[in-house]
């Protein structure tokens, strides 16, 4: 998860956590926050969502488990992606857990730069 912290009362300039070198991180005199108290004015990563909808989780395509990050590019006489998504997916929410065949959001977004209108 991603820490930050201000670096003055200002909140004119913040500090990251992955930012800074390992040592340092014990001695920043100001307690690390998580990020899901980050003002929007320390925002670093900007998504632009693309699709939202709901399948069941069998349902997931090749392209979509490589999007996962299935790791290997090309494993055509290997597993397949979607067998690689299938043992994460039992490995994350249990054993079993694939043949459940729960229903899933499924969201596509894209990083994009900072909005010029953004804060």
């Amino acid at each position: 998860r991603a820490l930050f912290n201000c670096q003055d009362n200002s909140f004119a300039s913040w500090s990251y956590y992955s930012d800074m070198p390992k040592e340092y991180h014990e001695q920043f005199p100001k307690k690390w926050k998580p990020s899901i108290h980050m003002p929007k004015s320390a925002c670093r990563l900007f998504l632009k969502i693309n699709d939202i909808r709901v399948e069941k989780v069998q349902q997931i395509s090749r392209g979509d488990a490589m999007a996962e990050g299935c790791p290997f590019p090309n494993m055509q006489k290997d597993v397949s992606p979607v067998k690689w998504f299938t043992l994460l997916w039992e490995k994350i929410n249990g054993a079993k857990s694939w043949d459940e065949n729960p229903w899933v959001w499924v969201i596509e977004f894209e990083k994009i730069e900072k909005p010029e209108n953004f804060i």
